[in-house]
C-alpha cells in the first residue's frame, strides 16, 4: 500500500532554560541553543531514569558531552588504576583532555614560511594569557609553536607568567619581515613595553626551543625592566655579515628603562649575523649565560652604562665557545662583577682576518677572567692583548687572577740565553705608573738562585730592588730598560764555558 501522506510531529519548542519535563517520546527543541531533547519515559516502561536525553545534532559541541577518556598508561605493561579501583576509573570529557595542549594553530597559524602569522600568533598569546585573568593560577600554561617557519611583519608582545615552547630552534622558526621593534618585546598587564610599562613589570617569562631570524636591523628580544626570565635552546640570526658592525642591535638586548631587569637565565642558545650577540645596559643584575655559541658576530656579549651612568653588574658568561668575532668576545666598558670562566675563545677580535681588538675588555677592576680558553697568538699582544684592563695597563696573560685589589700572575716561564752580553729583553713589561712584586727563581744545571724584586716605574723609568739568594754565581744580570712609557725587564749572562742557557720562572703580583 503506498504512503499517501506522513502526519505531522508536533515537537515542544522554547527557550533552554524553561525545557520541560517531556512525555515518553516528546520531542523538544530549544531555539536558543539548537539543541534537541526526547523524553525518556517512565521507570515503569522500562526508562533506565526519568528525564530527558539529548539528540545530538550538528550545532552541538560532541566533545564537550563525551565522557570516555581516561588514562590507560600501557606502555608500562599494565593498565593504570586512575579510580578508586579498576572498575572505577576516573573519565573525562575529551574537551577538557585535548585543552591540556594549545597550540598557536589552533588560532589560526599557518607556519607554511609564506602567510603572515603575526595576528594569529599574538591573538593566540593573548588569549591563552589574558590580562583580564593576570592573577589566575591556571591560565599559566604552556602555548606550543608545532615546526614551521611563521612571518612575523612587525612584532610579538608576550605577557608575564607566558611559557612559550617549540619543537626546536631548528623546527620551529619565528622570522621577522618587517617592523622596527624588537621581534619580540615583554609587556605588562596593560598591554605596554619599555618605557611605556606603567603595570607590573613583567616576569616570569620562559621561551624555549625557537629560532628567531630577522631581515630587519632590529634587536630580536629586548628585555626591558623584566625579571626572572628564561630563555632556552634558543637561536638568534640577524642579517649582519661578518666583519660589518652593523648598529648596535643585539640577539638580546636586556636595560632598564622603567627599574631595574635581574635574573635573567640565557642558556644553550645561538648567535650568528648580529653587530651584538648580548648587550646589556643599565641596571641590570644576575645575567647567566651559559653553554652558549658566539659565531659571526661583531661583538659576543657587552655590558655597558646608560645615560644615567648606571652599569651592569654581576653577569656570568660560562661554558660557551666564541668564534669569528670581528671584536671583543667579552667586554665590560662599566660593569663590575663581570666573570668570564671556562669559556672557549678561537679567532676573536679579528676583522677580515686582521687583529683589531683584545679578546676580553674589562674597564674596571673589578671583573673576571677564570679559566678561559684562548688559541688566539702571540702576534699583536703588544697592541692587543688577550685580556686588555683600562684601569692598570694591560694584562697579556690569560691566567691573571684577581684577589680583591691584589692581582697574581700564577706564574710563567723563559729561557735566559747565556753568554748574552748585551742586554736582551724578556716579556715582562710595565705601563704608565704601576708597582709590582715579582717572585722568581732560576736554574742552571744544579745551580739555582731565588729572589724578589720590588719595582715602580713612571714614563717608562723603572726603579728597583733584586733581593735574592744563589748557591752559585749564575752570571745572570737583571735590569729595566724605557720604551716611551713602558718599562721592560731585560738580562745579560756571562756564563761562557760551556754556553748554558738558564730557566727563568716567575709570577707578578701587584696590588690594582
Amino acid at each position: 500500500m503506498a504512503v499517501i501522506q506522513i502526519s505531522k510531529i508536533q515537537v515542544r519548542r522554547g527557550l533552554h532554560e524553561n525545557l520541560p519535563q517531556l512525555a515518553s517520546g516528546e520531542m523538544g527543541w530549544s531555539v536558543d541553543t539548537q539543541r534537541l531533547y526526547i523524553g525518556n519515559g517512565t521507570l515503569a516502561e522500562g526508562a533506565p531514569e526519568v528525564g530527558n536525553t539529548e539528540i545530538v545534532t550538528t550545532s552541538r559541541d560532541i566533545l564537550s558531552i563525551i565522557r570516555s577518556y581516561t588514562f590507560k598508561g600501557t606502555e608500562s605493561g599494565y593498565e593504570s588504576v586512575t579510580g578508586s579501583d579498576a572498575t572505577h576509573p576516573i573519565l573525562r570529557k575529551f574537551q577538557d583532555k585535548l585543552d591540556e595542549y594549545v597550540s598557536v594553530k589552533d588560532f589560526g597559524a599557518v607556519g607554511d614560511g609564506t602567510t603572515d602569522d603575526t595576528a594569529a600568533i599574538q591573538k593566540a598569546i593573548d588569549q591563552v594569557y589574558p590580562a583580564s585573568k593576570f592573577t589566575t593560577i591556571a591560565t599559566r600554561r604552556i602555548l606550543d609553536i608545532p615546526a614551521g617557519e611563521y612571518i612575523i611583519s612587525s612584532n610579538i608582545t608576550i605577557p608575564s607568567y607566558a611559557h612559550i615552547k617549540g619543537e626546536g630552534p631548528m623546527s620551529s622558526i619565528l622570522k621577522q619581515t618587517g617592523g622596527s621593534n624588537p621581534l619580540i618585546q615583554f609587556k605588562d598587564e596593560n598591554g605596554l613595553v619599555g618605557n611605556a610599562i606603567t603595570g607590573t613589570n613583567p616576569f616570569q617569562i620562559s621561551i624555549t626551543d625557537i629560532g628567531l631570524e630577522t631581515t630587519q636591523d632590529n634587536h630580536l628580544i629586548a628585555i626591558d625592566s623584566a625579571s626572572d626570565v628564561r630563555l632556552e635552546k634558543m637561536s638568534f640570526t640577524g642579517s649582519v655579515t661578518f666583519g660589518g658592525a652593523g648598529t648596535e642591535k643585539a640577539g638580546i638586548r636586556i636595560q632598564d628603562s622603567v627599574s631595574k631587569t635581574e635574573h635573567i637565565s640565557i642558556q644553550h642558545c645561538d648567535f650568528a649575523n648580529v653587530s651584538y650577540g648580548i648587550y646589556g645596559t643599565g641596571d641590570i643584575r644576575s645575567v647567566t649565560i651559559d653553554h652558549s655559541k658566539f659565531d659571526h658576530v661583531y661583538h659576543g656579549v657587552v655590558a655597558d652604562k646608560n645615560s644615567s651612568n648606571v652599569a651592569p653588574t654581576s653577569m656570568t658568561v660560562s661554558n660557551s665557545i666564541f668564534s669569528r668575532i670581528s671584536n671583543y668576545g667579552v667586554k665590560s666598558n662599566d660593569g663590575s662583577s663581570i666573570t668570564s670562566t671556562f669559556n672557549y675563545f678561537g679567532e676573536v677580535g679579528f676583522s677580515e682576518l686582521a687583529v683589531e681588538s683584545s679578546v676580553l675588555y674589562w674597564g674596571n677592576n673589578d671583573n673576571y677572567s677564570i679559566s678561559d680558553k684562548f688559541t688566539r697568538d702571540d702576534a699583536n699582544i703588544a697592541l692587543y692583548p688577550l685580556i686588555e684592563m683600562e684601569d692598570n695597563g694591560r694584562i697579556t696573560s690569560p691566567t691573571t687572577s684577581h684577589y680583591g685589589s691584589l692581582n697574581i700572575n700564577p706564574g710563567a716561564i723563559e729561557t735566559l740565553a747565556g753568554n748574552t752580553a748585551v742586554a736582551a729583553n724578556t716579556t715582562v713589561s710595565f705601563d704608565e705608573v704601576s708597582s709590582a712584586i715579582i717572585d722568581y727563581t732560576m736554574v742552571r744545571n744544579n745551580e739555582t738562585r731565588m729572589g724578589s724584586m720590588k719595582v715602580t716605574q713612571t714614563g717608562g723609568t723603572a726603579f728597583f730592588e733584586d733581593d735574592y739568594t744563589e748557591s752559585t754565581a749564575l752570571g745572570v744580570t737583571l735590569s729595566f730598560d724605557s720604551y716611551g712609557n713602558v718599562a721592560v725587564l731585560q738580562y745579560t749572562s756571562t756564563n761562557t764555558s760551556p754556553v748554558q742557557d738558564t730557566t727563568f720562572k716567575f709570577n707578578i703580583r701587584n696590588f690594582v
